[in-house]
């Protein structure tokens, strides 16, 4: 009979333990953002009166597909524009908007309601019609050239965009249009100049920040794109995006802290399993393992039935395992097992009644665990070399120790050498014990071995070779590292063998 999966409810009854009965309290201390000087927009040439300009050849109309139906209109050469880059300081009539004919109106009117209704087809041949009939209305290019670019002609929608604000360039529909064209064919210079002249005309405009801010970071501009982003924000707290996007940004700069305030305000106003999941891994970097499991906790409350979250009971066990919150990691690591057949939740599982310590419930997890590799199997003779340890069981922890010792890497040995040492310390088995804390501290440097190694020289009543290990253990080890306890220990020992030995 096929095993039922735990459903998401399910597993937050299976996670109570973890996140509701004894939930430790979670202290994160977190430094103030970097300060962000918002970026200053300089304005393109302003002159104090629109200078006219002799146009280019007048729009011309689209060829589309032979399935669309289209009206040609006959658009006469418009001979006066303002040049398309030049925003003037000083407001001057355009072409008045009640100079079209009425019928000009009526087919603009009845083109925006085809927009409307989306048939943008039918608002072409309408907005051509308009065009036909008054050729210097900017609003009707923009509307054009929008409906160009929507129906994927963008060299002409180009044309009619440019167009509109050499007749206007206070239209922001079109510059906004041309910022939407440009970014897709990744023009991202162009992109930039124009929402730069878009923001000239709306400074306040959150969007038109953030969109500064994308073509910022996609031309790999990391420090710009925060300070449009911040801006963004400073018109605009809440503005989702852009403390998603800052959050990322301030992480890819080494500024784990604001990427966490970031992400901390984002989660206040749109609480979502992923933010949780990316609050959780900076908490981890900022050395909070317990903030990281309490956020994995809410991301697994926030996960869809469907979706599995067997990776994220286990990283948020992880994480109480490295906060020493044995027992919450203990009641996740059980939910893992029931969500996965994998031998690595077993392995965790085994490890954390570890640290309860319950050896017994380890063995029995281990006795079930099937390894299917190298570094499994390393793992699980550890796991069970230290159980049996516990249990008083030196001999057999030895040979546990001593066969994970031939598969195991090097990067585990020094662990692996200090608990054979325990063993053989038990087996009063002292030259093997002091052989391997002696590889222990080649391996690794680690001056504690100095410390443990001398603890065995006062059983073999090697006094000065204690002496000599005490000495070098408090020359080499770090104060803001060490245990005051075992440095205080240590000189005393050596003051006893000082004033004892001749």
């Amino acid at each position: 009979m096929r095993a039922c999966r735990p459903t998401a409810a399910v597993i937050g009854l299976l996670l109570v333990g973890c996140v509701s009965q004894t939930q430790p309290t979670v202290q994160l201390v977190v430094s103030p953002a970097p300060v962000v000087v918002p970026p200053t927009i300089v304005a393109f040439s302003l002159p104090p009166t629109w200078t006219p300009a002799i146009a280019p050849a007048g729009p011309t109309i689209t060829p589309l597909p032979t399935s669309t139906p289209l009206i040609v209109a006959s658009v006469p050469t418009i001979r006066r524009r303002w040049a398309p880059d030049s925003i003037p300081s000083v407001t001057l009539t355009p072409t008045p908007w009640n100079s079209a004919p009425v019928a000009a109106q009526s087919a603009y009117y009845s083109a925006q309601q085809a927009v409307r209704s989306g048939n943008p087809a039918r608002a072409l041949e309408l907005v051509d019609q308009a065009l036909g009939l008054a050729p210097d209305q900017a609003a009707y290019l923009v509307l054009r050239g929008q409906l160009l670019l929507d129906l994927g002609h963008p060299l002409q929608a180009e044309q009619d965009l440019l167009a509109a604000l050499a007749l206007d360039p206070f239209q922001v529909q079109a510059r906004w249009a041309l910022i939407r064209l440009y970014r897709s064919y990744g023009l991202w210079r162009e992109a930039q100049a124009e929402c730069i002249r878009y923001l000239v005309l709306e400074p306040d405009a959150p969007d038109g920040w953030f969109t500064l801010g994308q073509i910022e970071e996609n031309q790999n501009r990391k420090p710009e794109a925060i300070a449009a982003y911040s801006q963004t924000l400073a018109l605009d707290p809440l503005h989702r995006e852009g403390l998603s996007r800052r959050a990322v940004l301030w992480q890819e700069l080494g500024e784990l802290n604001a990427a966490w305030m970031d992400l901390t305000a984002l989660l206040a106003v749109d609480p979502t399993a992923e933010g949780y999941r990316q609050r959780a891994e900076l908490s981890l970097q900022l050395g909070s393992p317990m903030a990281a499991a309490t956020d994995w906790a809410d991301a697994i409350r926030l996960l869809p039935a469907d979706v599995p979250s067997a990776t994220l009971v286990m990283d948020m066990g992880q994480a109480y395992v490295d906060g020493g919150a044995a027992e919450e990691a203990v009641v996740a690591f059980r939910t893992a097992v029931s969500l996965t057949l994998n031998a690595d939740s077993h392995l965790w599982l085994a490890e954390s009644y570890l640290l309860i310590p319950d050896p017994n419930s380890a063995l029995r997890v281990l006795s079930e665990t099937v390894p299917t590799g190298p570094s499994e199997l390393a793992r699980l003779l550890t796991s069970r070399g230290r159980a049996r340890l516990d249990l008083g069981d030196a001999q057999l922890a030895v040979e546990d120790f001593t066969l994970a010792l031939l598969i195991e890497s090097a990067t585990q040995w020094e662990r692996l050498l200090t608990w054979r040492s325990q063993a053989y310390q038990a087996l009063e088995h002292w030259d093997r014990a002091i052989g391997d804390l002696t590889r222990a501290y080649q391996v690794s440097g680690n001056p504690l071995h100095l410390y443990r190694r001398a603890l065995l020289y006062y059983q073999k009543q090697d006094y000065r070779a204690a002496a000599a290990d005490l000495t070098g253990f408090l020359a080499n080890a770090a104060p803001d590292l060490t245990p005051a306890a075992l440095l205080t220990d240590a000189k005393q020992r050596l003051e006893a063998l000082q004033a004892a030995l001749p």
